[in-house]
């Protein structure tokens, strides 16, 4: 856990004792479930640090740490991004989303074997639960890893964010350019992209750099009752904007 101490800090984020030690914990987890179950295709640990924990916990360059904080990570899938940040940020209230109950039993392990108290699993299609009154609008700060394009994106996330708070896509490097591609249903969603950063996870002098785009989206105005759509409209709209 080195190696994850000394990186987290070169990005501002400080992890204590009992951090690294469930930062381990998940680690090792995820390595042993990943024998079951598809968790993931990173298995080396070096790697694991590097794109899923530090990848993580570079949303922290947005977020204040040392505030409350609602967050839901929208299609969780092994819990990136929301697992780290719960670790990272014991103010933050973390719920974990995932159409995929098995994800959530591993995840719900982790949080007991790690006695994590700041974070929850629910078991939900996004866009089901961006209809349901427990989580339309109820969240501040809604995070997203790589679950799908720019535009199945935001009708998945939007309608799941509050009003002034927040949605933060994480995406590779061509998303600068979905962005630019879903202005339109991002607007009609209510939101309005207010920047789009790049994060830098390694410096280059072990590793080749590696470079993601973050892009964040204000919701600006409530979400129409009619998104988000079913799954298959979704899609449909989404493949002939592509």
């Amino acid at each position: 856990m080195r190696e994850l101490r000394d990186k987290a800090a070169e990005m501002g984020v400080m992890l204590d004792g009992a951090q690294l030690r469930s930062f381990q914990v998940y680690m090792d987890m995820l390595l042993e479930w990943n024998n079951r179950m598809n968790l993931t295709a990173i298995t080396e640990p070096s790697q694991i640090i590097t794109k899923h924990f530090l990848d993580s916990l570079s949303l922290l360059r947005f977020l204040a740490r040392d505030k409350p904080c609602k967050l839901i990570d929208a299609g969780t899938g092994a819990g990136f991004p929301g697992a780290p940040l719960a670790i990272a940020a014991p103010l933050f209230e973390v719920t974990l989303m995932d159409s995929l109950r098995k994800r959530l039993v591993f995840l719900n392990e982790f949080i007991k074997t790690a006695g994590i108290i700041n974070a929850v699993t629910v078991h939900s299609r996004l866009e089901d639960a961006g209809r349901v009154k427990e989580h339309r609008e109820r969240y501040e700060t809604v995070a997203a890893r790589a679950v799908a394009g720019m535009s199945t994106l935001a009708e998945y996330c939007l309608p799941l964010t509050a009003v002034g708070g927040y949605f933060y896509a994480m995406k590779g490097p061509a998303g600068r350019d979905e962005a630019a591609g879903a202005e339109g249903i991002i607007h009609a969603l209510g939101g309005c992209v207010d920047r789009v950063e790049d994060v830098l996870l390694y410096d280059g002098k072990a590793h080749e750099p590696i470079y993601h785009t973050v892009v964040l989206i204000k919701k600006i105005r409530k979400t129409p009752t009619e998104y988000p759509r079913r799954a298959d409209k979704i899609a449909k709209s989404s493949n002939a904007t592509n």
